[in-house]
């Protein structure tokens, strides 16, 4: 198993299964509180990651956590310990646990594509930065 932090097009959460065989009974938890960027849930609660009774091998499953600049800009959490816990196909439980250190990321920039939403092009066909 195990417990990914991207930065695409912002951070994300993956949990995968990068075994050959599936793991049952799967369950992750954070040291900290993560919450989802718009609605203030926490991500610890989702029950992708409380109780996950099978997971398939070489399956994956991400949870946006917002722009790089509204993660970050909310006291969301720097450092991250994640224990992953699954019982193997010989019905073992095995445990481990996955520190992050997010901070690496605070000073990358990232590239946005320019594009014009529906709806929001003035009369010259600029698009109108104010409604952006």
């Amino acid at each position: 198993m195990t417990h990914n932090t991207k930065f695409l097009t912002g951070p994300y959460l993956r949990l995968q299964n990068i075994g050959e065989r599936p793991a049952r009974r799967v369950s992750v938890a954070f040291d900290c509180d993560i919450a989802a960027p718009h609605s203030g849930r926490l991500i610890n609660d989702l029950c992708l990651f409380k109780s996950l009774l099978f997971f398939a091998p070489k399956k994956s499953n991400d949870v946006f956590l917002g722009t790089t600049s509204m993660y970050f800009g909310t006291g969301q959490p720097e450092q991250i310990r994640a224990t992953v816990q699954y019982l193997d196909s010989g019905g073992r439980r095995r445990p481990g646990h996955i520190d992050h250190d997010l901070r690496i990321y605070t000073d990358l920039g990232y590239v946005r594509r320019h594009y014009d939403p529906p709806g929001i092009v003035s009369k010259s066909g600029a698009a109108d930065a104010s409604k952006l």
